[in-house]
């Protein structure tokens, strides 16, 4: 008798023990408290979370002065951060009355180029997003995406080629017939610019205005007319008898020249450039002629 009740005695303390340390367990964890104001967060300490970053169940939270959970916008440490409802930490592109910003997970809102999902935006200072319009002559989009042109496209709307640049494909050739002179752009980079020869302005031999494909490429060439036969090197027609040639017969190209003395109708250029031109052309490339 008196062993068991010695044994009841042991088991009591154990109880007793087990019931104190769960007590004291309880007591002990970090506890969420909310009240009209918001939500805060207190340690085993009995300390408040206050003016510090917190991450909470792989949650990042921020408690201000005042011991709260941030929502909404919330400058800290001179940097414009967003919380969503519950106080997580919004990160990545955020829509709020109807603007666009992008927020990085330690730099907060980000302005200036941001690139995301491998497409370049930009943010002004105030954190929007830019949209269908241009930036340091970068165009963006309705979207908001930067619209990349090729070094052949920048360099052509330069040069004041018309048209749908980007329909043209990577190799084109681009004739000024007001200035005189060919653009090269292969593979949407630009090759050269050359002084030429038109047909002869303001006659029935004046180079019509339009956009063409290359028919053929031929090489050593004599080209006849009523009154003409003209030994080539390099021969790319591009609209019926007009096409591009060389004109080893002329000394100088450009400028005013096809007014008074121009071709009947095809692009004379110097016989390097009708080369260069030769070695990047293929059949059925583009041929933009403009006025």
């Amino acid at each position: 008798m008196k062993r068991f009740i010695k044994n009841l005695g042991y088991l009591v303390i154990a109880l007793s023990i087990t019931m104190l340390m769960s007590i004291t367990v309880f007591a002990a964890r970090s506890q969420w408290h909310q009240d009209s104001k918001g939500w805060t967060y207190s340690f085993p300490t009995g300390r408040y979370a206050n003016t510090q970053w917190e991450k909470i169940k792989n949650v990042l939270y921020y408690f201000g002065e005042d011991n709260y959970m941030k929502t909404d916008w919330a400058l800290i440490n001179d940097i414009w951060y967003y919380f969503n409802k519950d106080g997580s930490l919004h990160t990545g592109w955020l829509n709020y009355n109807n603007d666009w910003y992008y927020l990085h997970p330690t730099e907060g809102m980000q302005i200036g180029w941001v690139k995301s999902n491998d497409q370049w935006y930009y943010m002004y200072e105030n954190g929007i997003m830019a949209v269908d319009t241009k930036v340091n002559d970068f165009l963006i989009g309705p979207d908001g995406v930067w619209i990349e042109k090729t070094q052949a496209e920048i360099i052509a709307e330069q040069l004041g080629v018309t048209g749908d640049i980007k329909s043209y494909g990577s190799t084109f050739i681009a004739i000024d017939l007001t200035n005189q002179q060919v653009h090269l752009f292969a593979n949407d980079e630009f090759v050269l610019t050359s002084n030429c020869v038109t047909g002869t302005d303001k006659t029935r031999y004046a180079t019509p205005a339009g956009i063409f494909t290359l028919k053929g490429k031929y090489v050593n060439v004599v080209l006849r007319g009523p009154d003409y036969a003209a030994p080539v090197s390099y021969w790319m027609p591009f609209n019926g008898g007009i096409g591009l040639h060389d004109a080893t017969w002329r000394s100088t190209f450009g400028s005013d020249i096809y007014k008074r003395n121009g071709s009947h109708g095809c692009i004379n250029l110097p016989l390097n450039v009708a080369q260069t031109i030769y070695a990047h052309s293929y059949v059925g490339m583009t041929i933009i002629c403009y006025y």
